[in-house]
């Protein structure tokens, strides 16, 4: 099992993160649910969750472009040569 530090783990993320948020303001929610594992899961705490990337996509469609401030955790693990999401739970304010 490899560690990272945390300045590691930015610096891995980084561009995922950015690509992240360039696909969520461009509504592109498609290739944003391409960013997650095929058996990931997407929370919305207290509220609901989702599993797997089909249910991802149709979960977050609805908020696509609607950028606001939410408190969020993911998890990323590494498939072959790429990072995607895992687990992502999320909380926001209306």
């Amino acid at each position: 099992m490899v560690g990272y530090t945390n300045e590691e783990a930015a610096k891995i993320l980084e561009p995922f993160i950015i690509e992240y948020g360039r696909l969520y303001g461009e509504g592109d929610s498609i290739s944003l649910s391409n960013l997650y594992s095929p058996n990931a899961v997407l929370i919305e705490k207290d509220k609901q969750g989702v599993y797997g990337r089909s249910e991802i996509e149709k979960f977050v469609r609805p908020f696509m472009g609607d950028v606001k401030v939410c408190d969020f955790t993911q998890i990323f693990r590494k498939e072959g040569e790429k990072w995607l999401i895992i687990h992502d739970e999320f909380r926001h304010d209306a």
